[in-house]
């Protein structure tokens, strides 16, 4: 049993957590927009034909947004990670129960900051979205292809891809089993972070990534091949 000062210690953490996701997801889009206005953009060479410094851009700046997108993503992962801990200490079972009691031991603490609604609203989410059926399964992913630096890996099953999932397929593509629907929200999210909810082989919670779909070398916004289920 968790002590109720680590409970509270626990709590504020998870709403600090929360808060900084939302402010690493601002930094990362604001990071992807801005690449977006340069000539180099996201992935270009910062040299010309003859190997010079190009002279049309900020290299810097370009350089610091490349850094941004590049740490920020990993960032994500990271509070996403620590979340999990933290809501496994505060209750063995569901996530939705842990939300529950948070709101019932210190109402407080939720209802003094907009984040703590979200919150929890994203705990129940999570719980929901983790007793869902999943919708693809990833057969591969290619190297340094979009899906693959937002941390979506060979083998893992896609439960929610944007607002997909085995409830909405039903009502929107459910003859083309996803895939239509998919394409569509692929290009509907070009250049924004999309979240993605998957669960891997060795892990037994679910995960939210964020992919950016986006023109690379590669074929397709994504450069992975999925499969419904």
């Amino acid at each position: 049993m968790i002590s109720e000062p680590n409970v509270d210690a626990l709590k504020a953490e998870a709403l600090a957590l929360n808060e900084k996701r939302g402010e690493l997801q601002r930094q990362v889009q604001e990071a992807l927009d801005f690449l977006d206005s340069t000539p180099a953009g996201r992935s270009g060479l910062l040299v010309d034909p003859e190997g010079f410094p190009r002279d049309d851009c900020d290299l810097y700046a370009v350089s610091r947004a490349r850094n941004v997108v590049s740490c920020g993503r990993n960032d994500l992962r990271a509070v996403e990670e620590r979340l999990y801990v933290i809501l496994g200490d505060l209750h063995e079972a569901t996530k939705v129960e842990a939300a529950a009691r948070m709101a019932a031991d210190d109402p407080g603490l939720l209802a003094s900051r907009a984040e703590g609604k979200e919150l929890e609203r994203r705990l129940a989410e999570a719980c929901k979205i983790g007793s869902m059926p999943g919708i693809f399964h990833v057969i591969s992913v290619e190297g340094g292809c979009p899906a693959a630096e937002g941390g979506l890996r060979p083998q893992d099953t896609i439960l929610q891809f944007g607002e997909l999932n085995a409830e909405t397929i039903q009502g929107r593509d459910e003859e083309g089993r996803g895939l239509r629907a998919l394409a569509e929200i692929t290009q509907e999210w070009e250049g924004r972070l999309l979240s993605v909810w998957v669960r891997s082989e060795d892990e037994a919670e679910p995960r939210e990534i964020f992919v950016v779909p986006q023109r690379w070398s590669g074929t397709g916004l994504l450069g992975c091949t999925l499969s419904p289920f």
